[in-house]
């Protein structure tokens, strides 16, 4: 897997139907945005190619684009799961640091009042379908930056731990 995909659906910039498509890195990047018709449907699979696509609601969100476009992605990703798995991770840390992207627990029900948990915007200059699309893959990055941080300084310990031993890589 290279990557993550969001997908918005929704009104294009000319009132028409379109499938708005994110790409974000695994590092939380993002790396690419198309604007597509329906009618253009027989592009999401090259787009979605070695991606996991991302949302709230994975379930809800592959139903749509199979019902809107006939196509299913082959891989999905719950943000919800993935917060989770950080939550789990912090609460892991015996000495947890001052966090500053605080994930709210119990992580909220939806994406709007995780939004508003933790402060994420929606665009307000997009169309509809490219709004939903980028709000997904800001509340994917914010979740891959949450997880950098609670990993990197137990990996910075590790390593440490392991360069006095003479094990590192140096």
């Amino acid at each position: 897997m290279i990557g993550y995909v969001a997908i918005g659906q929704g009104p294009g910039h000319d009132g028409a139907d379109s499938v708005a498509v994110w790409h974000v890195g695994l590092d939380g990047t993002h790396t690419g945005a198309w604007l597509l018709s329906p009618s253009s449907a027989a592009h999401l699979p090259a787009l979605c190619s070695d991606r996991s696509l991302a949302s709230w609601d994975p379930a809800r969100t592959v139903q749509l684009l199979r019902d809107r476009t006939g196509f299913t992605p082959s891989h999905c990703t719950s943000i919800p799961l993935l917060l989770n798995d950080v939550l789990a991770a912090r609460r892991s840390q015996v000495d947890s640091p001052k966090w500053t992207r605080v994930i709210p627990d119990p992580l909220p029900d939806t994406a709007m009042a995780f939004r508003r948990a933790v402060g994420l915007v929606r665009p307000e200059d997009a169309c509809p379908s490219a709004t939903r699309a980028l709000t997904t893959a800001r509340m994917l990055t914010w979740t891959i930056a949450a997880h950098h941080e609670t990993t990197t300084p137990h990996l910075r310990l590790a390593h440490a731990l392991n360069a006095r031993r003479g094990e590192g890589d140096g």
